[in-house]
């Protein structure tokens, strides 16, 4: 459980999985003020399908396949939804894998298996850059 108050100003934020729906059981556990696990959808092509979410979305991507499925995951969010938050979630990833993921736009590369605590860390880092302006 992330243990902080809302600030007034943040709004609150739903968490949605990118994979197997296997892949998201530490991720359900999640319960904050600011975060709800909200669903996960079998790929982007599926979460464009969905019905609007009432609120700010952060993206967790479960990405297993080697470097081929980091860079296709990536690409599909470039695509379709840049401003989004995204962190990835992937087993054993190479140094290169993790590095590449970050300059092309993850807030954070959590390696398989990770913990409760540890994804509250990385959720906790995209609801601050949420409040931050971006600039271009």
């Amino acid at each position: 459980m992330i243990a902080c108050a809302r600030p007034a100003a943040v709004q609150h934020a739903f968490l949605i999985g990118i994979g197997p729906d296997a892949a998201f059981d530490v991720a359900r556990q999640i319960r904050s003020d600011l975060i709800t696990w909200q669903a996960n959808y079998p790929s982007f092509s599926a979460l464009d399908q969905a019905p609007a979410f009432s609120g700010p979305v952060i993206l967790l991507a479960d990405v297993d396949g080697g470097f081929d499925a980091l860079d296709h995951v990536l690409e599909e969010h470039q695509l379709g939804a840049p401003h989004t938050p995204m962190i990835i979630q992937i087993s054993k990833p190479a140094v290169r894998a993790a590095v590449t993921a970050m300059q092309r736009g993850a807030i954070d590369v959590l390696v398989k298996p990770y913990t409760v605590p540890r994804l509250a860390s990385a959720l906790r880092d995209a609801v601050q850059l949420r409040r931050v302006p971006r600039f271009s």
